[in-house]
């Protein structure tokens, strides 16, 4: 199913022609969504997403990821648990051919995350351990 999320997103991020650094409101907008703060958590009706307007900058971007995200596994027909919507949402913020180059060519974790500024730490360190297998593989081929 992981290789079915990575076609997913990238499907989308080639249909809206974006690449990184991508900001969810920004990808929110090129899907057609509207977004709007709101005092609950994140969620979609219709073609809206809310998040909570009380979050850093790094929660609320995070927060539409994980909606639009939902939205497009619910629009697809694809099941929509918790890890597959949360893995759906890294690969859309980080997507993997981005990511693996980015990783492997500026070989320093703080590079990766200043690329990838929408994108808290604690998921960074989670897209670096799903792709962890091929950016290894990748620096020993390339080096």
């Amino acid at each position: 199913m992981r290789e079915d999320l990575e076609s997913i997103a990238l499907e989308l991020l080639t249909d809206v022609e974006m690449t990184p650094p991508i900001s969810a409101f920004t990808l929110a907008h090129w899907c057609g969504l509207s977004v709007e703060a709101m005092s609950r958590q994140g969620r979609t009706r219709g073609f809206a997403l809310y998040f909570d307007g009380s979050l850093s900058e790094c929660e609320r971007e995070w927060q539409v990821a994980i909606a639009i995200a939902y939205w497009r596994l619910a629009r697809i027909g694809a099941r929509t648990d918790d890890a597959d919507v949360e893995y759906l949402a890294r690969a859309l913020m980080m997507p993997r051919f981005d990511f693996v180059r980015d990783a492997r060519s500026m070989r320093m974790f703080v590079l990766v995350q200043q690329r990838h500024r929408y994108v808290g730490i604690e998921k960074i360190r989670q897209r670096w351990a799903d792709l962890y297998d091929e950016i290894m593989r990748l620096r020993v081929v390339g080096s």
